[in-house]
């Protein structure tokens, strides 16, 4: 079986264009879609409930905020039916996948039987073309808007994105979950990570990864995170979330922080002002991404609590 499960919080703009995607691609007969309306508040479920017909949606309803809380109880929905070879696709609801999308993961995976998770080709597809200084920051749109290509082969977690990525059944078998912790909550200070922080704990309990470059998406981005605002708030998120922080086991007074992020960020700032008195704009937009990405790490590690971060595995 293949089943396909993505989440979505107030999704109603954009999901009308997925759906409509995902109507158009070819399905392998035996795929399950699970999608999980985690509190929405705007017409989310009405959009999920009219393509429940024409895409045999199977549309849980996760009251708690969390993305990745909403993914926990697909699987615990999903669980009962999977075999161990079994792959379960996880996605956004803001991917317009291409036509052979699930069936070029599926056959990547076939070729792959002892490989545990996999991902494919990311492209961000934008409302208007980005101006100049979002295109010269081009080795940031990971990060920012998850976009990502690599060869088909092994490959690490970190080549591995949300948007486009599958695991074996026998992972979650074994009783790994997603941290509800991490990733998106309805707030603005979550710590982002959400499917990065699984894939990098699976990765060190031994589970090998492998990229699938056939199998493409493309990632909506709205206008407004084609501005300066957005982007650097983005970077301070992915601090908060990084495997420095989500790896920390106790709260950290400031006397006793690493030194690595602190030297950072006195070295982001210098920058920041140099590129000031330069009028350098892209060079000022990376150091405030830097200030930002080490200020969120610094925060991260003196906020989290004994025993505040733990493993659901």
């Amino acid at each position: 079986m293949l089943a396909l499960v993505f989440a979505s919080y107030n999704g109603a703009a954009h999901l009308p264009k997925m759906l409509a995607a995902l109507r158009a691609i070819d399905r392998p007969a035996d795929l399950r879609i699970i999608a999980v309306d985690n509190r929405s508040t705007d017409g989310t479920r009405e959009v999920l409930e009219e393509c429940r017909d024409d895409l045999a949606l199977e549309i849980l309803h996760e009251p708690a905020p969390g993305k990745n809380r909403a993914l926990n109880r697909a699987l615990a929905h999903l669980l009962p039916d999977l075999k161990p070879e079994d792959l379960v696709v996880f996605s956004d609801d803001d991917v317009l996948p291409s036509p052979d999308w699930l069936k070029a993961l599926a056959k990547g995976a076939d070729a792959a039987p002892d490989s545990d998770f996999f991902g494919g080709t990311i492209e961000p597809v934008w409302p208007a073309p980005p101006p100049a200084w979002l295109c010269a920051i081009e080795e940031e749109h990971g990060m920012l808007y998850a976009r990502v290509s690599a060869p088909a082969g092994p490959c690490p977690a970190a080549t591995v994105w949300g948007p486009n990525m599958a695991v074996r059944a026998w992972v979650f078998m074994a009783g790994h979950r997603y941290d509800e912790a991490v990733g998106p909550d309805g707030s603005a200070k979550y710590a982002m990570g959400s499917e990065a922080e699984f894939l990098r704990r699976i990765e060190r309990a031994g589970y090998r990864g492998r990229f699938v470059p056939g199998a493409v998406v493309g990632h909506m981005v709205r206008p407004h995170q084609m501005e300066r605002a957005w982007v650097t708030e983005r970077a301070r998120r992915a601090g908060l979330g990084s495997d420095a922080c989500l790896t920390q086991a106790r709260k950290l007074p400031l006397i006793q922080l690493p030194a690595w992020p602190v030297i950072g960020l006195m070295r982001a700032r210098w920058a920041l002002l140099a590129a000031g008195l330069r009028r350098d704009e892209v060079a000022g937009l990376r150091a405030r991404m830097s200030v930002n990405w080490h200020s969120g790490v610094i925060e991260r590690m003196r906020e989290i609590g004994p025993g505040a971060r733990h493993d659901p595995a």
